[in-house]
């Protein structure tokens, strides 16, 4: 392997891992804001809430990211082709799509949890947490999905 292809894949990998850490370190900061909010009865009730969130987010995806890792790959193999701006294009259509979806989400989450509890500022706080990581979450895909097929691409190539 050549230094510059090193390089290239060590760029990739940083930039794969970036949101994976992100999303472990939003994960970490939201556990503990989710056991104050609610207590440990409350508990069993918000993981069936994160896991309906779990459906949404399928939903809310909607196979862009597939999507976008394929229409990558097939462009990437033209000489001078605009990639970037493909993938930028690519990712406000995510963009979109996942705020479309996080918002019944979380009007949701808001809903059902203040149903369930009486501490209003904790539970808004907690449906921002849960809306981040959801978001966060379709975004770690679509980057881990277009850069994968982008170092596809380039390792066939060579």
């Amino acid at each position: 392997m050549s230094k510059r292809e090193s390089t290239y894949l060590q760029r990739v990998i940083g930039f794969s891992a970036a949101p994976k850490i992100v999303s472990v370190v939003l994960s970490m900061v939201s556990f503990p804001l989710l056991l104050r909010a609610v207590g440990p009865v409350e508990y069993g009730r918000v993981t069936v809430v994160a896991s309906m969130m779990a459906v949404f987010e399928a939903f809310a995806d909607g196979g862009i990211s597939s999507a976008s890792a394929r229409h990558t790959a097939q462009i990437r193999t033209i000489p001078n082709a605009p990639v970037a701006r493909e993938v930028a294009a690519w990712a406000r259509l995510q963009l979109f799509t996942a705020l479309a979806g996080a918002i019944p989400m979380l009007v949701g989450t808001v809903f059902a949890l203040k149903l369930k509890t009486s501490q209003a500022d904790e539970t808004v706080e907690l449906a921002i947490v849960l809306a981040a990581n959801f978001l966060l979450s379709i975004g770690q895909n679509f980057a881990r999905a277009n850069l994968a097929s982008l170092l596809c691409v380039r390792r066939s190539a060579t």
